[in-house]
């Protein structure tokens, strides 16, 4: 349940903010970072750097000074996900928490969550795949050179100024709007959703 964000910084950090009763043990085996939180495990430690976070949600944050990760897999259960500056190929997952990756450059990217939002924010990619079920999905000032396919249920899916090869869209009563975008091909498929297509380009 606890918030997981990632972003390049200067240096190697782990940095927390977490009951009394779950402070992470943090370990470093064979160049593996591990991060597992456990009872009673030591002194409590207060972050109060990162002040967007909401002060009663937990969280971990994780800096490294390479933004690149070739085999990238992040998972939580309720908690949000946060990606800031990783250049990466992967999957992003979490059950019922939000997931945001701003800025970076992505390879093939599976992003998935059930009830939580989707928010893409000037990144440039070359596939992504979006799904999720009652949660928004949003794409802003981003580049797919190949395909952004969004599969979901009542979540409803927003473009705003994005550059695309193609965008599928398979949902059932979900609002699709596009807004200022340039995208090559596009195929939406929805049940009772309304359709707005905002587009530019030839």
């Amino acid at each position: 349940t606890i918030d997981i964000n990632i972003r390049k910084g200067d240096g190697y950090s782990v940095t927390y903010f977490v009951p009394e009763d779950s402070i992470p043990e943090i370990s470093n085996n064979n160049g593996v970072l591990d991060i597992n939180t456990t009872e009673d495990n030591g002194i409590t430690f207060f972050d109060f750097t990162f002040m967007d976070f909401d002060d009663n949600n937990p969280y971990i944050t994780i800096t490294t000074p390479y933004e690149d990760a070739t085999d990238f897999k992040v998972k939580t259960s309720t908690g949000d996900i946060t990606v800031t500056d990783m250049n990466f190929e992967g999957e992003v997952k979490s059950s019922t928490g939000d997931i945001k990756i701003t800025r970076g450059s992505l390879g093939y990217v599976d992003i998935l969550t059930s009830t939580g939002d989707i928010t893409v924010d000037n990144i440039k990619s070359v596939s992504i795949s979006a799904n999720t079920s009652t949660g928004e999905t949003r794409l802003i000032n981003s580049s797919v050179s190949e395909k952004l396919y969004v599969d979901t249920s009542t979540g409803d899916v927003e473009l705003i100024d994005d550059t695309l090869g193609r965008f599928e869209v398979e949902g059932s009563t979900s609002d699709v709007k596009v807004n200022n975008s340039e995208i090559g091909k596009v195929k939406i498929s929805v049940s009772t959703g309304e359709v707005e297509l905002g587009l530019k380009g030839d």
